[in-house]
């Protein structure tokens, strides 16, 4: 992780000095997948990501029998547990506000799931997952053919340990449960295809 994240931090600056389009407010954007991103953020989003998924990790650990059911003080703790997600990255109160690539309109579906006192909701960063991975998942592919390039066995070791993790991880995200059928088919295949992406990059290197 703290490779990646140096990888990440030296792109941002080559971006800043190729091809970037600078905001006032947020600095240099550029485009990735269609989305566009603003490169002093991506550190934050590999942390946030990080930190969904340990959520994500928590809720499975805790859930119980086929349904993945949770008792209350379960839920009690992983709302906990969200909160000071939201708190750190989509709504602190030390500038920026908010430091992740995330648009409102996902952190405005975020913050009402949570709001929502009445039930529990398990897709609560469903929205945003898919979101990070379609941001990060290039810049993961370019930082394991830098490694690769430099032929060395430690980095090799770690290319295989990295993708292994990143297959894990897409493993994950697939029990997240989602509102609606057809919205989970939808997450499923959108994993299915990071999952192949992954194993094409490592057979590449």
């Amino acid at each position: 992780l703290r490779q990646f994240k140096s990888f990440l931090k030296k792109t941002a600056s080559k971006l800043k000095e190729l091809k970037g389009r600078r905001s006032k407010e947020h600095g240099v954007a550029t485009t990735i997948n269609g989305i566009n991103v603003f490169v002093d953020r991506l550190e934050s989003d590999v942390e946030f990501f990080t930190e969904i998924n340990k959520w994500i990790s928590m809720k499975c650990a805790m859930s119980h029998g086929k349904r993945g059911k949770l008792d209350r003080q379960s839920e009690i703790l992983l709302v906990k547990k969200a909160d000071a997600i939201v708190s750190c990255y989509l709504r602190s109160c030390v500038p920026p506000k908010i430091s992740v690539n995330l648009p409102q309109r996902i952190i405005d579906d975020i913050d009402k799931r949570l709001d929502d006192s009445k039930k529990f909701n398990r897709c609560l960063f469903y929205h945003a997952v898919l979101h990070m991975i379609t941001i990060l998942l290039p810049f993961w592919k370019k930082f394991c053919f830098v490694l690769s390039a430099r032929g060395s066995s430690k980095d090799q070791s770690l290319i295989q340990t990295v993708s292994g993790h990143a297959i894990s991880q897409a493993s994950v995200l697939q029990q997240l449960s989602s509102e609606s059928e057809k919205e989970y088919e939808k997450m499923n295949r959108h994993i299915d295809r990071v999952k192949r992406g992954v194993r094409e990059d490592i057979k590449g290197l």
